[in-house]
């Protein structure tokens, strides 16, 4: 005859519902970042901004600086 631990049933069960749960706040944090992006960028298009230029990135301090010491 088999059976089912009790027990150990809630305990995965726990332990899903808490991935879950952790997984819906970061899957909600992501959402809000990229609906804030989208209307950026709406807003952007109905500036009439269709280009952005970016800056070429220039290194003119090559010295190397020890951070931890």
């Amino acid at each position: 005859m088999s059976s089912v631990s009790v027990s150990e049933n809630i305990r995965i069960i726990e332990e899903n519902i808490k991935k879950l749960s952790e997984q819906m706040i970061l899957t909600q944090q992501e959402l809000i970042r990229l609906d804030g992006s989208l209307r950026v960028f709406k807003n952007f298009s109905d500036l009439g901004i269709d280009q952005i230029a970016l800056p070429q990135d220039e290194v003119t301090n090559r010295e190397v600086i020890d951070s931890l010491g």
